[in-house]
C-alpha cells in the first residue's frame, strides 16, 4: 500500500485500506498464476492522501418576480485553502455551463419553464476530494403545481416507482399512507416500500415562494393486491435417461400458468394439470413456472434439472397414407441437426429434409407415389456433438 503497512495477500476483487497520515503512496498489486504465459503481473497506482477537502454549498433563488426563469445561484463552498477561478464548474442543466470560484454569484436565465438539473463539479485536483460534486434540481413555472405519477396498481409486497412531476416546487412533504415517517425529499424520483396488499394515499405537499400562489398539495390512490404463489414438483427425481419428466403444478392463488424450460421451449397454461417434457440436451436446465392470478400479479419457481439423454435415433420402416401411420419422420433423442433424402427405385429423390419435426406423407411433388420399397440415407448430428449416418428401406403400402 505504499505507506509501510504489512503486505497483503489476497484473491478478493477488492479490498480496503485506511491510510493514517497525509502524503502520496505508490500502490502496487503483483497477480501470479503459474498456468499463464507470463507468470506474474505487477499493477501501480499513485494515491494522495490529503487533509483540505472542499466542502460544498450551493444556493439557487429566482429574481425578477413569480413569472421570471432568471435565477441567481451563490456558489457557497468553503476549503482551507482559497479556491482558483476556475477550481468549479457550474452546469445549469439547460446546456450551459460556467467555470465559477467560491465565493461568487452568478445569474442565469433558463430558456423557458421545466426542470433542470443544476451541478456544481470541483476541478481543482489540489483538493483531496476532486472531482466531485453536488446537484440542486430547478422547477420553473409562474404558478406551483403539485403533480404525482406512479402506477396505480401493484402486488404486494411492492416497492412503488413515483415520479415528483410538480411544476416549481421548493420543498416538498410526502404522506405515503402507510403510517410511515414523511418524507421532505426534493429528488424527481423515489422508490416506497409497500410491505401489505390495502388501498393507501399517497399525499403530496408542495411549497415555492418565487410562485404566484406558493403552496399546492396533490394526491392519489394506490391499490397493492396480494401475489399469486408459485410452485412445484417433478418426476422422476433424479431423471431418468430418455424418458420425459412430469411437472406437477402445486401453484395456488393464480389462473394462468407460464412454464419455461430453459431450452427454447414454453407452455402457457390455464390449469393445473401436469406439463410432459423431454430434454434434448444432457445438460443443468433452470425450469421455471410462472404464476399469474387475476390482478396481473406474478410469482415464480425455480428448479435446476439435471436431464439425462443417450443420443439415439430410429425411422419407421412402413407407412399406409391411407391407414394408422400416414406420415413417417424421424425421431429420437439428443438430436441436434439431419439431412434426410429418400429415394424411389431409379434413384430419384422424393423427399429430402433438414427439418426433425418434418415427416413424409408418401407424395412427390403433391402426388401419392405408388406401393413400393423406398430407400433412404440419413446423417445426425447429436447434441453432444457425434455423428452418425444411417440407411434404410422404407415400405409404402397403399
Amino acid at each position: 500500500f505504499g505507506d509501510n503497512s504489512p503486505k497483503e495477500t489476497t484473491v478478493k476483487p477488492s479490498i480496503s485500506h485506511i491510510y493514517k497520515n497525509t502524503g502520496t503512496f505508490q500502490v502496487s498489486v503483483v497477480s501470479v498464476d503459474s498456468t499463464s504465459c507470463n507468470i506474474a503481473d505487477t499493477s501501480r497506482q499513485i494515491i494522495k492522501v490529503a487533509n483540505n477537502e472542499a466542502t460544498f454549498g450551493l444556493v439557487a433563488n429566482k429574481t425578477g418576480g413569480c413569472a421570471s426563469t432568471t435565477y441567481e445561484f451563490k456558489n457557497t463552498s468553503t476549503a482551507l485553502k482559497p479556491f482558483q477561478s476556475n477550481s468549479f464548474t457550474l452546469y445549469f442543466g439547460d446546456g450551459d455551463k460556467q467555470d465559477v470560484t467560491a465565493p461568487q454569484t452568478i445569474t442565469h436565465k433558463y430558456p423557458s419553464v421545466g426542470t433542470y438539473r443544476a451541478s456544481l463539479w470541483l476541478n481543482d485536483q489540489s483538493y483531496c476530494n476532486a472531482p466531485d460534486s453536488i446537484q440542486l434540481i430547478i422547477r420553473i413555472s409562474d404558478s406551483l403545481k403539485a403533480v404525482i405519477s406512479t402506477n396505480p396498481v401493484g402486488c404486494a409486497p411492492y416497492d412503488a416507482f413515483i415520479e415528483n412531476n410538480s411544476l416549481a416546487g421548493e420543498t416538498f412533504i410526502w404522506d405515503f399512507g402507510d403510517g410511515s415517517p414523511r418524507d421532505t425529499t426534493q429528488a424527481i424520483t423515489l422508490t416506497h416500500h409497500y410491505q401489505d396488499t390495502g388501498v393507501y394515499t399517497i399525499k403530496l405537499f408542495a411549497t415555492d415562494n418565487s410562485t404566484c400562489n406558493i403552496t399546492s398539495n396533490t394526491s392519489m390512490v394506490l391499490i397493492t393486491k396480494s401475489k399469486p404463489t408459485s410452485n412445484f414438483t417433478y418426476s422422476p427425481d433424479p431423471p431418468e435417461s430418455n424418458k420425459p419428466i412430469i411437472f406437477s403444478n402445486e401453484s395456488s392463488n393464480a389462473n394462468e400458468y407460464l412454464w419455461l424450460f430453459a431450452d427454447g421451449d414454453s407452455v402457457l397454461k390455464n390449469n393445473t394439470d401436469t406439463v410432459s417434457h423431454i430434454f434434448n440436451t444432457n445438460q443443468a436446465y433452470r425450469v421455471q413456472l410462472i404464476a399469474i392470478n387475476n390482478s396481473g400479479c406474478r410469482d415464480t419457481s425455480r428448479k435446476d434439472i439435471q436431464a439425462v439423454v443417450t443420443p439415439l435415433v430410429s425411422v419407421a420402416n412402413a407407412l399406409s397414407p391411407n391407414g394408422e401411420n400416414r406420415t413417417i419422420q424421424v425421431r429420437g433423442y439428443g438430436i441436434d441437426k439431419i439431412h434426410w433424402v429418400i429415394y424411389n427405385r431409379f434413384g430419384q429423390v422424393v423427399f429430402e429434409t433438414s427439418n426433425l419435426s418434418e415427416a413424409w406423407d408418401g407424395r412427390f411433388k403433391g402426388q401419392l407415389q405408388p406401393a413400393d420399397v423406398y430407400t433412404y440415407t440419413l446423417d445426425v448430428t447429436f447434441t453432444n456433438r457425434q455423428h452418425y449416418t444411417k440407411t434404410g428401406d422404407i415400405t409404402l403400402l397403399k
